[in-house]
């Protein structure tokens, strides 16, 4: 596995890189189900690191279900492995919270709106709206990088700690009791700019799932305007129609 790895100023750590390589073998087909892994050791000198971050990199594989270790013989990739490498997103995109990840709540101000979410919200002249800046972590990689807009008003209700185990919508229907009505999602495949690279803690160029969502009351006016982007390397969705 002849590779090098970014010691670059803002790339991801070491120990994350390991394991973003080790999930792109098993996605390419060159790390096949049942396969054994080369000895740490071994792994440490093919990609020029040391012994720690390949251990580090193995035990996150472990937790995601992606590796299994045993005692005496080394470790192998899991049999399920194509199902446990990413993170399964389904439904109304957002409406649940990624199991195995932590929140990190990045900003909260309020902003003169423009773009999209001017549109949407049509606030009178001079109103400003609350951007939230959020983004879900996983084992030190970032998983998704969000944006929320709200009223005033209703921002002015939320509390910092309500976003470490709930997503917005949690908090909007279930602590702040607001009647949802109508709710429209536009999922697009897009790539990753040097600045959502950053964020995102991936490569220029790297594939993004792209979920923007506006959810307006029962009443019918404007509640929550957001643009979500999710890691493509870390993410799939799937929906399914009854018949």
């Amino acid at each position: 596995m002849r590779v090098r790895l970014s010691r670059a100023e803002g790339a991801p750590p070491i120990y994350s890189q390991v394991a973003s390589l080790l999930r792109q073998g098993v996605r390419n087909g060159e790390l096949a189900p049942g396969a054994k892994l080369p000895k740490e050791l071994d792994l440490a000198r093919s990609l020029g690191v040391s012994r720690i971050p390949v251990r580090h990199a193995l035990a996150i594989l472990e937790r995601e279900g992606l590796v299994r270790r045993h005692h005496g013989r080394g470790t192998f990739i899991a049999d399920d492995a194509h199902k446990s490498e990413v993170l399964q997103l389904t439904g109304i995109v957002g409406w649940s919270t990624a199991v195995g990840t932590d929140h990190r709540l990045i900003s909260v101000s309020d902003v003169a709106p423009h773009g999209e979410p001017a549109r949407f919200f049509d606030p009178p002249r001079g109103e400003k709206l609350t951007c939230f800046v959020r983004s879900r972590v996983r084992d030190g990689t970032p998983f998704n990088y969000i944006v929320n807009y709200l009223p005033l008003s209703v921002a002015q209700r939320m509390r910092h700690h309500d976003f470490r185990a709930q997503t917005m919508v949690d908090v909007l229907w279930k602590r702040l009791r607001i009647s949802l009505g109508k709710v429209r999602q536009v999922i697009e495949a897009s790539t990753a700019d040097p600045v959502l690279a950053r964020r995102l803690a991936t490569r220029v160029g790297a594939p993004v799932l792209y979920v923007e969502t506006r959810i307006w009351r029962k009443s019918g006016a404007p509640l929550m305007f957001s643009q979500a982007y999710y890691r493509g390397d870390r993410s799939s969705y799937s929906i399914e129609v009854p018949g």
